[in-house]
Parts: structure tokens; sequence; C-alpha cells
């Protein structure tokens, strides 16, 4: 896979983005999942009703190349292979008529392998030690959760949750070792005022503990600025207030609801001064959002449908490691966003058509870093966009159906808010499915 925005392929001028400087920048992405699962629902026990268990091995591989040529006599390439071993168990149990409880734990190990090196073609001379993350390093997580849910009576229900987090990581390389250790709950709850209106909700913590890349890396972020991890950094914290509802009546169906999330000790990347970002727990933020869905049965074939999205959020950072704070938006949060769908299924039912329009409002609200990534967000933000779609299935018997995609109609010269190259303009896709 090839990243264009940082290359010479990317001319620049589009909405006023800066051009590319590199030849090429290639990333490549392998993986492979092995897993053995015993599923059981044992007829023995007055107190299992059923359990899984599951033994996984992955091993993945992720490299980048990048020619910096002509801009820089430079060529870097990185590699990182890591495998992960894994078991996890979950089971299942009744606790009286109202209550089932859900509970378990799960362990994975990474072992990762990392090599990386500078060439300066001109002269020959090569870097070595240039690993993206630090080689040899492992790390490690236990989790170990539990779920109450309580139907209290036919309206409303409840959701408890708790889990256990530790993770650990040896970084031989750089005789460095650390871990963490968390706690987080959850509480939602379903409450069906009738059999059409139902209100939900809740409230949940999150942790994310700083992975090899936040505590070691060494890679290329944004428009090219070199980016580093940093040792003893704590864990990012979360917590997420929800609230919506459901509605079904007659023809009409849709869903209204609304987040706010607190992130406190937020591992971000900021600048050192000296033209090279560095990962910190130097942000506090906030995020708020709302999303709308709906589906109108027109008549028993013609039926009307759409969504809307919208995020707002600011953070405070400092404007440099060791510099003074500023708040500011959120990076790349998604814009006002929505999509509405004119959708006919033959009384058949052996085929059908949609006619779909997606519009996106200008993305504006840009944080330090995004105003300095100009080889991938425009100068003032991403714009706004438009675009028209037709979609059409044909099941053509039991095994073989046909879908025919027809996206962009209207060749809208346009990017989603923070990718690094514009979509693909009018385009056709013919799929077909065989199953037997």
């Amino acid at each position: 896979m090839m990243s264009v925005h940082s290359t010479i392929n990317n001319p620049g001028g589009w909405a006023g983005l800066s051009a590319g400087s590199f030849s090429s920048r290639v990333y490549d992405q392998e993986r492979s999942l092995s897993y053995l699962k015993l599923q059981h629902e044992p007829s023995y026990s007055s107190f299992l009703d059923k359990y899984t268990l599951t033994f996984s091995f992955q091993k993945s591989w992720d490299s980048e190349t990048q020619d910096r040529r002509p801009g820089r006599d430079q060529i870097r390439f990185g590699n990182i292979e890591t495998e992960t071993y894994g078991v996890s168990f979950e089971a299942e149990t009744s606790l009286g008529t109202a209550t089932t409880l859900i509970y378990g734990a799960d362990y994975y190990h990474d072992d990762v392998f990392s090599e990386g090196f500078r060439l300066t073609p001109s002269t020959g001379a090569l870097d070595p030690n240039r690993a993206p993350v630090a080689n040899g390093s492992t790390y490690e997580s236990l989790g170990i959760f539990a779920q109450a849910r309580t139907d209290w009576n036919e309206q409303f229900t409840t959701i408890l949750g708790a889990r256990f987090t530790h993770a650990e990581t040896d970084i031989p390389a750089l005789s460095a070792t650390d871990s963490w250790d968390s706690v987080v709950f959850n509480a939602r709850f379903l409450y069906n005022l009738d059999d059409q209106i139902s209100f939900f909700g809740g409230y949940s913590q999150g942790f994310r503990a700083p992975n090899l890349n936040d505590l070691t890396g060494s890679v290329t972020s944004r428009s090219g600025l070199d980016s580093l991890g940093t040792l003893n950094l704590d864990p990012e914290t979360t917590h997420t207030f929800e609230l919506g509802t459901r509605v079904n009546h007659d023809r009409l169906s849709f869903e209204v609801s609304g987040f706010y999330t607190i992130v406190d000790d937020l591992i971000a990347r900021i600048e050192d001064g000296g033209g090279t970002e560095r990962s910190a727990n130097a942000s506090e933020a906030w995020i708020a959002g709302v999303e709308g869905r709906a589906n109108y049965t027109i008549t028993d074939d013609w039926s009307l449908s759409g969504f809307v999205t919208y995020q707002y959020g600011d953070q405070t950072r400092p404007t440099f490691l060791g510099g003074p704070d500023v708040t500011q938006p959120v990076s790349r949060l998604s814009p006002l966003r929505g999509s509405l769908a004119l959708k006919y299924q033959a009384p058949s039912r052996k085929w059908w058509v949609e006619a779909r329009a997606t519009a996106a409002a200008e993305a504006d609200r840009l944080a330090s870093n995004d105003l300095g990534d100009t080889q991938r967000i425009p100068p003032g933000g991403t714009p706004s966009y438009f675009t028209t779609a037709l979609y059409a299935g044909w099941q053509v018997s039991d095994s073989l159906s046909l879908n025919l995609a027809l996206e962009n109609l209207n060749d809208e010269d346009y990017r989603i808010h923070g990718s690094g190259q514009n979509e693909a303009g009018r385009n056709a896709t013919l799929s077909v499915k065989y199953e037997w």
C-alpha cells in the first residue's frame, strides 16, 4: 500500500495542499491467525450454563520503505514482526430467573522483533540501528472481567460490569521494564416505555496502557516529521456518558443518541521545539457527539432511510514540551456528516435498487498538529463535499447473488477528513457471491 500524500504523486494545489517530496512511501502488511475454540453447554452442572475456551496464535509483519529523494538524500526502511500467543475463557451462569452473569479472563503475550536502517544513497553510508520499535521487546496483558445483566421486569434492564487489567513490558534493548494496573466499571440501562418507545444510556470507564510505539517508537508522522516514543508513560483513562432513545412506530423507526467523553492523561505526540515529536501524557480532552438514524417505510416496496452524525471536542496541551498550555480542537474529529437513501425492493424480493446521497460539512476545527500536516489536511480545513450513488442487487438463485455499485456519480473531487488522498471519482463495482 502506498501512502500518497507525502510523495511526489501528490502535486499539491488541491484546496491549498502542500506537494509531497518523497519518491515513494510504501507500507506492507501481512497477518496470519490460527485458533482453537472449545464451546460447551454442560448438562451436568447446575451452575455453569455454557463456556468458551479459545487458544490463539497470530503473526504479523508490518514494514515501511521511504525513499526521501530528491528532496533529501535518504532511504529509510523499518520492519516489525510480532508473534502473539493468547488464551481466553468466557462463561455464562444464570442467577435465578432474572440475572445472567458473564465472566472470564484473557491473556496475551507479544514477542516483538524489529529492524530498520537509514541509507544515504550518494555515499553508501548506512545507519543500521533504526528499528521502528525496540527489538526483542515483550508485551503482556491479563484481563479478568464480569458482567451481570438483570431483567427487573418486562420494561427495565440493567447491565453492570467490571474489568481488571494488568499490562507489562520488558524492553531489553533499553534495559527498561514497566507495568500498569487498572480496574474499570460500566453501568448501562434499557427502559421500554411501551412496545414502541425505549430509552437507553450508561456510564463506562476506559483504560489504555502505553504500547511499544508510545514507549520506544521511532517513526514518521504527519508530513514527514520524526516521531519518537518516551519511557515512563502513564496510561490513558476515559469516562463516557451516553443517553439515547429508540422509536418503532408503524412505518417509522428512528434512534437518536448522544455521548460525552472525558480523556485524562492522553498520550499525545508533542513537538520538542527542535522539529521532532515525542510521546507524552501532555493532554486532557473532552469529546461530545450525537448520532441519529431513521427509516420510513413508504409502501411495502419503497423505503426512505438516513443518518446524521456530529462530533465536537477540545483538548488542552502544551505548545511544545515544557511550554505553555493551549486549548484547541481535538485532532481529526469527523465534521457534520449525513446520508439519505431511497430504496425500492421488488415484490418478489429477488432484486432491489437504492439511490443514496452523502454529504459532509467543512472540517475547519484544526489542532496544531493538523495545521502542520499540510500534505494531508488543506490549510483552513478539509472542504465540504456532496456525493451521489446508485446500488442494486439481484438474488439470482439460492446460491448466486450479484451486486452493483455506481459511486460518486457527480464526480466530486473530495477526501475524508484526515485521509492522505482523495477518494475515487466516478466509479463502478460489480461483485458476485456464490455459496455452496
